[in-house]
């Protein structure tokens, strides 16, 4: 079985690459990467990578694989082009109130982008699902200290969980449809055919 390092503080993503990445042992080391501030999902990504290789080539050794992942939501009323990489900041800024006050109703595009470094190579795959805010603030969410319970995927109308939010989707049935499961699965090629 292969080994990868994967940086990473969260463990709600730590258990989404383990259930997407089933033919992989995931050794999880909870370093706070520098990120740089861009709205740029894969440009944020890129930076974190090198700095991710560097971290666990020293603790590791330089033969150890490494991986990271960023996400961004590009709300359609903000251009499509923003908060994208920077929704963690903008999110603790507002959180789900203020969310659905200023985005209620948009529509947005989630990205998860995943890197993989193994050597010298580097390897960046990308996910994409389409969603919708709220348009009013679902009861029990103002708390909430994610905005899964304000973002609906784009789930075809036959499918048993469509009409529900990221939070109301059982966990094995979210990390099957999300926007990083379709990223971990293409970075799951590039694992297997390594």
């Amino acid at each position: 079985m292969k080994t990868v390092v994967f940086l990473t503080g969260n463990q709600m993503k730590l258990d989404e690459a383990r259930s997407n990445l089933l033919e992989v042992n995931i050794v999880n080391d909870k370093v706070d990467l520098v990120e740089i501030q861009s709205t740029d999902v894969k440009e944020v990504l890129r930076a974190k990578l090198s700095s991710a290789q560097a971290h666990v080539s020293a603790k590791y050794g330089p033969d150890a694989w490494t991986m990271v992942e960023d996400q961004g939501l590009f709300f359609e009323n903000m251009n499509g082009t923003f908060p994208g990489a920077l929704i963690k900041f903008y999110f603790r800024s507002l959180g789900t109130g203020g969310l659905v006050r200023f985005n209620g109703g948009s529509r947005a595009i989630a990205v998860s982008a995943i890197g993989l470094a193994i050597g010298k190579q580097r390897f960046i795959r990308v996910g994409t699902l389409g969603c919708t805010v709220a348009s009013t603030l679902p009861e029990g969410a103002r708390d909430s200290k994610s905005y899964d319970p304000v973002i609906f995927p784009d789930l075809p109308p036959d499918h048993p969980n469509a009409g529900s939010s990221f939070a109301t989707l059982l966990v094995n049935v979210k990390y099957q449809i999300t926007h990083a499961s379709k990223a971990y699965q293409k970075i799951r090629k590039v694992l297997l055919s390594a």
